[in-house]
């Protein structure tokens, strides 16, 4: 039996995603499961890690992908609460974009009965990252005012629709106006990216910025209340028009911010970071998230366009150019 799998040979451009078969190992640890994926999730982790940015990725070659959807093919022995043919949505630690993936049991969920494959796909990582930034490290409650600069992606979306459900002040940015109905679905306040430096409110106490440059970190600072708290999910300033930019790069780690504590202690605010890679390698983590995603299921992952997975370049393509709106996901039937 063979699988196909979209792998990373040598970093570059969209183009240089290579698609290959191989033979199906389908010897498993007693503690794993194989599935049979009928959608994987895209993440703008895999551009970085694709253009050779992410400390975590395996030596080349290797296979990204952190989520998968499908129908498990086989169980280990020591996996009892899974089935052959069940619907399960996963979360990989890479080697997501394969139409066959391993995966350890604490990192599967049967898919809810209000979801549908293709929303189960989308689901791992954006529920995982918008949960933890929220209530773990957010610690978000009904009075808080939030901004979500990622407000029209995958994540941004999952975070729009629970900050909708507590009830917060809400806004979100674009990088244009046609994106805004993506935003005041949920209830949120939508404001273009290139405008927000002069927006007037200054009180925001939770702000999550996926950007992870000087300019927008200033930006974001001065916005927040007293006491209010800055996250960084992502390093996008690196990347122009879908190419690792060099100066882009040199520039982000020249004036990439340095923060000491006597600043914190003078100007009351909270910067906080999160890899959510380290949560999936902590069965622990993975049992709680996916204990809360049942709990959330009134969440509708907002799913932008879906790919055959031979036009995995084309996928790229779109999220890193922001053409994309919602998850993007790679089908593999």
């Amino acid at each position: 039996m063979k699988k196909t799998s979209v792998v990373i040979k040598k970093f570059g451009n969209a183009q240089s995603l290579k698609i290959e078969e191989s033979e199906l190992d389908t010897n498993l640890e007693p503690d794993e499961v194989l599935i049979d994926v009928h959608y994987s999730g895209i993440n703008f982790a895999d551009i970085v890690m694709r253009l050779g940015l992410y400390q975590d990725a395996p030596p080349k070659p290797f296979i990204p992908g952190y989520e998968v959807s499908g129908k498990i093919l086989k169980v280990g022995d020591h996996v009892k609460n899974f089935k052959v043919g069940e619907s399960v949505l996963a979360g990989t630690r890479f080697g997501g974009y394969s139409s066959v993936v391993k995966a350890k049991k604490t990192h599967v969920l049967q898919v809810p009965q209000n979801y549908t494959m293709e929303q189960a796909g989308a689901l791992p990582v954006s529920f995982m990252t918008a949960y933890l930034c929220l209530f773990e490290i957010g610690r978000i409650k009904k009075s808080d005012k939030v901004l979500i600069d990622c407000a029209t992606g995958g994540v941004g979306s999952i975070c729009l629709q629970m900050l909708e459900k507590i009830g917060c002040e809400t806004y979100g940015l674009s990088t244009t106006k046609k994106k805004f109905k993506n935003i005041t679905q949920y209830g949120a306040t939508p404001i273009l990216r290139n405008e927000f430096k002069d927006f007037p409110d200054k009180d925001f106490n939770f702000i999550i910025n996926s950007s992870g440059s000087r300019e927008t970190t200033n930006e974001h600072i001065k916005h927040l209340d007293l006491g209010g708290q800055l996250l960084y999910l992502g390093v996008s300033s690196m990347i122009d028009n879908g190419k690792k930019s060099y100066l882009k790069l040199a520039k982000s780690l020249i004036t990439v911010p340095w923060f000491l504590s006597f600043g914190f202690m003078m100007n009351n605010y909270t910067i906080s970071g999160i890899n959510v890679l380290n949560y999936f390698d902590d069965p622990k983590w993975a049992e709680i998230v996916f204990k809360k995603l049942v709990e959330h299921s009134y969440l509708k992952p907002s799913i932008g366009k879906i790919y055959p997975f031979d036009q995995v370049s084309q996928a790229h393509l779109d999220l890193e150019q922001s053409k994309a709106v919602g998850k993007l996901l790679l089908h593999w039937k």
